[in-house]
């Protein structure tokens, strides 16, 4: 069987209703399957241990009206699903798991085998964590930030605080603001030359 060109709707339709189904306008034999897979994947959830020859079987079983041809393509494309699902979600994994550890369970007590049975169980504890406390939701509005103040006080990071310093600055302001604001400058040009000969002329009268 090749992969059907419509396998994206069954895909995101193999758990919608009817209903849904209908207002998607799937054809009619897209809903057959649709179902037929669904009752499938429902008995296969159930017995995991089935083999494809029984789930085939089942599937006969349960629609006359089907041949064997189209039961067959039904198991491969419900594996096909069933594959897209596990890669999403461990659900069928530990589904699985705890069915064979039950079926194993009851066997062994049916045969009062039990050690098996406690062994099963213990499986059974471990796998499915029975044995852990549930991890408190942590209530994220209790958290309180932390909250920054700004501050122009020196002793917060241990430095000495000065005494009338502030006082000290508003009268130098208010003193050397105004020149230091308003104060006109001059730019001296030095000649380079002039400079270089002063230094000889310097260094001349060093040496003698």
């Amino acid at each position: 069987m090749s992969l059907p060109a419509n396998i994206d709707d069954y895909q995101l339709n193999l758990f919608a209703s009817i209903d849904e189904m209908r207002e998607k306008l799937l054809p009619e034999h897209v809903v057959k399957r649709l179902l037929r897979l669904r009752a499938l994947y429902t008995f296969w959830l159930n017995y995991p241990q089935k083999t494809s020859r029984e789930i085939l079987k089942h599937d006969l079983d349960m629609n006359a009206d089907i041949k064997q041809r189209e039961a067959y393509d039904d198991v491969r494309l419900l594996k096909i699903l069933i594959g897209n699902i596990e890669k999403e979600s461990k659900e069928w994994h530990r589904h699985v798991f705890n069915q064979r550890t039950e079926e194993v369970y009851k066997k062994a007590m049916a045969a009062q085998d039990f050690r098996s049975a406690e062994k099963a169980n213990a499986d059974y504890a471990k796998y499915n964590r029975v044995g852990e406390i549930d991890a408190v939701p942590v209530d994220y509005s209790e958290i309180k930030p932390f909250v920054i103040e700004p501050t122009d006080d020196p002793s917060v990071v241990g430095i000495k605080p000065v005494k009338g310093l502030r006082d000290k600055i508003a009268k130098l302001k208010k003193r050397f603001g105004a020149d230091l604001e308003y104060t006109d400058f001059v730019e001296v040009k030095e000649d380079i030359n002039s400079l270089g000969n002063g230094d000889t002329g310097q260094e001349e009268n060093l040496s003698q």
